[in-house]
Formats: structure tokens, C-alpha cells, sequence
């Protein structure tokens, strides 16, 4: 199961704040930086999370390079972020360390919102500068600043992730992140509201968007469903019972209300309750926004059946 290292890299205002969680998906640990504040080593498939005012202007990169060594000298690939925008820089003429994308918890829209990626010192998608620019493009909610430039109003969370062609998924996990769908429906994906990763956020359905709010990652051993790259895992609250609503919650070993078997139907059982409690699609509501549940199970309920894609064996 993924072992998250909090680090709490500045005051979170009371008004408004961003979080910003980082995944290392390289095959060594990597030293992680915001800013000049050194955040020690990350250990392969493993991320940290915090926050920073929403406002905030800094980057976040590493230092260490993939043969092993920790001082890439200028040879660094940052994400930088100033407000609403967010972009790559490569410093020119120097040799590349590792690869990064940094990715809005928020859907596409627009041209607004985009992953920005860059994985190799030709990357197009990433400003060749040895210090970021001096003036930034405007954007409004109808136009994207031009690339590499990308931006996303009103988002509150970011995932940078190092390396992120080299993953063979998280350590402890079943498969790398999948899509979970109602009903084998293509279009329709379990999701975790307005991408807000924090205790008690609901857990819906909405349109496919490819999304980190539509990412799961499915632990074998404990039968968890994480939202992946986060802490937070769905969750049935203390007291399950029929029509309890699907949250997240932070994930907790040994937490019965995390604890799920999914049976040779396709249904998502609640392992621990004892009374044959399933994930179910209230009413069947294909609807955006409608309300994921737990329910008595029924063999013959198309609401409580789920598949995951990429298809991985579930139990």
C-alpha cells in the first residue's frame, strides 16, 4: 500500500490554497525541491503531498539524474507554476535529467487545463530558458495562453509526476491506475467531486474525462480502491447501512469501510460488514453528478455491477 510522506511546505491560508502532490515514478529515489526548500528523498512509487497558497509562484524539480547521482548541476527540468499558469523549463545546453508532467485535478476544458509534459531534452512542450520568463500570457475562460504555456482558473490541485513513462504502478498495488465504470458503461466513470481529494469528499458518476478524479489504483491484500497518487481511499463511513453515500477518506490499514471483495459478478462488496453490502449506482442514474451508494446485494442488480479499464483480475 502507498506510504505517503506529508510535508507541510508553507502556512496553509485560511482563504485560499492549492495542493500540490508529487509522485516519483523513477527507478531510484530522487531529492525533491520547492523553491530552495529541499524536501529530502522520495522513494520510488512513493509521493508527497501539501499546500501552497493558491497565489503562489515557485517550482517544484529534482536535482538527481537516473544514473544515480544527486547533482544535476543546471541540467534541471522544472515544473513552474505563477498563479493560474503552469509550465516546463529545461535549461538550455544542458544535458536532461528526468522527465515530468504536471497534471490540473481538474477536467480539460477549452484548451484550459491541459497535462503539461516533457520527457526528453527535444520536448517541445517546454520552455529551453536557464531562469523562467519575465512576462506571462494572458488567458481568459474562452482562450488558452499559447504552449508551452498551459493554465487553469480556480483549480486548487496539482500532481507533478517525475518520470512518468517509467511506471510499472505503485508499489503494493494491483495494476497501474484504472478507470472504474458503471455497467461496463465506456462513457461513465467513478468519480471523486470537483477533483477534491480531502476527507469526506462524495464519490459520484460522471463523464469519462481522463482525469486523476477518475484514477484508481486497486491494492491487493487490503481490497482498498485508492484514488491514485493521493491518501485517499472510498470509503463506506462508520456506520454503513443501505443508501450510505460513497466518500473518500484517508486511507487507513485495517479500516473496515476500505475494505471491499469483488466477487465473479463484477460486484464490489463491502467485505466486512456482514450483510452482503454492495458498491451500487443509486436508481441506476447515469446522470452526472448522481449519488454512488452502498446496497444490499443482488445478484441480478445491473447497479452494482463494475469493470475497471485497463481489465485487471479483481479478486
Amino acid at each position: 500500500m502507498l506510504v505517503a510522506l506529508c510535508f507541510l511546505f508553507s502556512i496553509v491560508f485560511a482563504a485560499s490554497s492549492r495542493t500540490f502532490t508529487v509522485v516519483n515514478r523513477c527507478t531510484i529515489p530522487i531529492r525533491v525541491f520547492f523553491d530552495n526548500d529541499d524536501s529530502g528523498f522520495l522513494h520510488t512509487g512513493r509521493y508527497l503531498t501539501g499546500s501552497k497558497p493558491s497565489n503562489w509562484s515557485g517550482e517544484i524539480y529534482t536535482n538527481s539524474v537516473l544514473n544515480g547521482s544527486n547533482d544535476a548541476g543546471p541540467g534541471m527540468t522544472r515544473a513552474v507554476f505563477n498563479d493560474d499558469i503552469y509550465y516546463i523549463i529545461r535549461d538550455l545546453g544542458s544535458d536532461f535529467n528526468v522527465g515530468v508532467t504536471i497534471a490540473p485535478f481538474s477536467a480539460p476544458e477549452g484548451g484550459l487545463c491541459g497535462t503539461a509534459t516533457c520527457t526528453s531534452n527535444k520536448c517541445r512542450n517546454a520552455i529551453t530558458y536557464g531562469a523562467p520568463p519575465l512576462t506571462l500570457p494572458s488567458f481568459s475562460d474562452q482562450f488558452a495562453p499559447t504552449l508551452p504555456f498551459y493554465a487553469c482558473h480556480s483549480n486548487f490541485a496539482f500532481r507533478v509526476t517525475f518520470c512518468p513513462k517509467t511506471s510499472d504502478g505503485y508499489p503494493g498495488s494491483s495494476s497501474n491506475p484504472v478507470e472504474i465504470h458503471p455497467n461496463g458503461n465506456p462513457d461513465k466513470c467513478l468519480d471523486v467531486r470537483g477533483a477534491k481529494f480531502a476527507n469526506s469528499t462524495l464519490v459520484q458518476i460522471y463523464d469519462c474525462n481522463g482525469t486523476p478524479a477518475q484514477q484508481w489504483t486497486i491494492v491487493q491484500g487490503t481490497g482498498s480502491i485508492q484514488a491514485a497518487g493521493t491518501i485517499y481511499c472510498l470509503d463506506a463511513g462508520s456506520g454503513p447501512k443501505n443508501g450510505t453515500q460513497m466518500r473518500i477518506w484517508q486511507c487507513s490499514n485495517g479500516r473496515a469501510a476500505q475494505a471491499w471483495n469483488y466477487t465473479n459478478g463484477d460486484h464490489i462488496e463491502l467485505s466486512t460488514s456482514g450483510l452482503a453490502e454492495c458498491l451500487d449506482l443509486k436508481d441506476g442514474n447515469l446522470e452526472n453528478w448522481s449519488v454512488v451508494q452502498i446496497y444490499q446485494c443482488f445478484d441480478q442488480n445491473t447497479n452494482q455491477v463494475w469493470t475497471t479499464v485497463p481489465e485487471v483480475p479483481l479478486n
